[in-house]
């Protein structure tokens, strides 16, 4: 997959639209540098789940929880289109 030259290389697309991820996956990490999905804090996600604004997760195991990527990509165009 090509990726224009715009676009930093660390900032590819690293999954398939149906793949499932966590929150270490959407959220930043300040602490490593890691961008994640969205450009937000695990406490903003959390809340913004609670709220509604971002879609439920879903129990893959007794302290798991996973989400489509598919879904968070439709909510953050969702969101920028505002």
């Amino acid at each position: 997959m090509d990726t224009p030259p715009h676009i930093p290389a660390n900032t590819r697309p690293l999954f398939a639209s149906n793949t499932l991820v966590r929150v270490p996956d959407i959220c930043r990490n300040p602490k490593t540098g890691q961008p994640g999905i969205l450009p937000i804090s695990r406490s903003t996600w959390y809340e913004w789940v609670k709220q509604g604004i971002a879609p439920p997760g879903m129990r893959i195991g007794g302290r798991t929880v996973v989400w489509r990527l598919s879904d968070i990509q439709a909510m953050a165009k969702a969101q920028s289109g505002r």
